[in-house]
């Protein structure tokens, strides 16, 4: 890991509405990583945005992310070689049978799994794709045929490759070039890099965009789903998921929940808050889900989020089926869903 350098930091004013007014709710210190400063958390007092100020300056956000270790390019998050066959076989072995029925009755993709309920299933999409949204395995873009999709932030590529062999025509783009060169060379997947709000891309490129927890590191929100839109074709689909703000391990956990991740989150999204940014981005047919991205976000909802946090956790109790396959349905509705899942149409 690199030597960690502190950041130059700025006061920033509501991103959301340009107030200046705010009112602290708590200083917090980087747990996970131990990016040196003290940093703010604020509650903008017009329109209730909770946002990281005083944050790194945009030149130093570098600063936040020793690279090998946060993008897991050390080895600890990245696909090992036993797991391509799995992710290259989908439909086909007997366990990923049910998933890729949903996934072409409710999304569109063309899987071609025979079965006798697929009848059944296409008259009631409509009824269980909502619900089968609470599930991170659906949390995608619906299947558009020769579909063009870019996924802006791409960790180590396992989303990306998921899409390639699901039918997309993918390309994923990212602030780090380590990050671009570790998938181009080991997924043999395209990549680019670029700011997320200064793509340099024509417009009217792609079908979908996909963002898994990136929105929220972003120091300009505005400005990016203003790309965002400029570079989708006409009706093209947003998909990202952020943390939630408004859940009950935040409410409880405060400076201590493992999801505020400052200083690298600079904003803290509710249901509300992120709706408003994409109407005001245009975005059409906005909805929202709270979800939960990881049972480790709801049982170790107060640990630093670290690669050795994560791996610490790996194998206790909760992460049997009987105790995670509910816990994504049942828990939002007790207030659990520590994420937001996001659609919405250009």
């Amino acid at each position: 890991m690199k030597t960690l350098q502190a950041p130059h930091l700025e006061q920033v004013s509501c991103a959301l509405c340009g107030s200046k007014d705010s009112s602290l709710l708590f200083q917090v210190v980087d747990r996970a990583l131990g990016v040196p400063g003290v940093f703010g958390v604020v509650q903008c007092m017009t329109c209730g945005l909770v946002y990281t100020s005083p944050r790194p300056i945009r030149e130093d956000l570098g600063k936040c992310y020793p690279s090998e270790s946060y993008f897991g390019l050390d080895g600890t998050r990245n696909i090992a070689p036993e797991e391509v066959p799995g992710l290259l076989s989908v439909g086909k072995q007997r366990g990923e049978r049910l998933k890729s029925l949903l996934l072409e009755s409710g999304y569109s993709y063309p899987l071609q799994v025979k079965s006798h309920f697929k009848s059944v299933l296409n008259f009631t999409s409509g009824l269980w794709t909502r619900f089968a949204t609470l599930h991170p395995r659906f949390r995608i873009p619906s299947f558009t045929e020769q579909g063009r999709l870019l996924e802006i932030g791409i960790g180590c590529g396992q989303d990306l490759l998921r899409f390639a062999v699901l039918g997309w025509h993918v390309i994923g783009s990212d602030l780090s070039p380590d990050t671009c060169r570790f998938v181009r060379a080991n997924l043999s997947l395209d990549t680019f890099q670029a700011e997320a709000d200064q793509l340099g891309i024509p417009e009217h490129t792609f079908d979908a965009l996909y963002l898994h927890h990136v929105f929220e590191h972003l120091p300009d929100p505005r400005r990016a789903l203003a790309e965002f839109v400029r570079v989708l074709k006409p009706n093209g689909q947003l998909v990202m998921e952020v943390p939630n703000f408004d859940c009950a391990q935040s409410r409880r956990y405060r400076k201590d929940w493992r999801a505020l991740e400052v200083p690298r989150h600079l904003y803290h999204y509710t249901p509300k808050t992120i709706t408003s940014f994409l109407k005001q981005a245009g975005l059409k047919d906005v909805q929202v889900m709270p979800v939960i991205a990881s049972p480790v976000n709801v049982f170790c909802a107060n640990i630093p989020p670290t690669v050795a946090s994560d791996q610490q956790h790996q194998n206790v109790w909760w992460r049997s089926f009987l105790i995670t396959f509910p816990l994504y349905f049942v828990g939002p509705v007790f207030g659990l869903g520590d994420s937001i899942f996001v659609t919405a149409r250009s």
